[in-house]
């Protein structure tokens, strides 16, 4: 099994943070979206692009390591 990359894992990540947000929208029932699950979802959002920003920050800095 291939090992999985951490902006694979933060893609993950932010996708069970969204499911964990939404979970009411499955059920038949009317479920209201409020301003605080958008204020989670924005947290979520900003949580993934700061991740795969630091991720490919460090695989950078380890490839100009290496060329040294």
């Amino acid at each position: 099994m291939e090992e999985i990359t951490p902006n694979m894992q933060a893609y993950l990540d932010l996708l069970n943070d969204i499911n964990h947000l939404f979970i009411g929208l499955e059920y038949d029932e009317p479920c209201d979206i409020c301003d605080g699950d958008m204020k989670g979802l924005d947290k979520a959002v900003k949580n993934f692009k700061l991740r795969v920003w630091d991720n490919q920050q460090k695989a950078n800095a380890k490839r100009f390591q290496e060329e040294l």
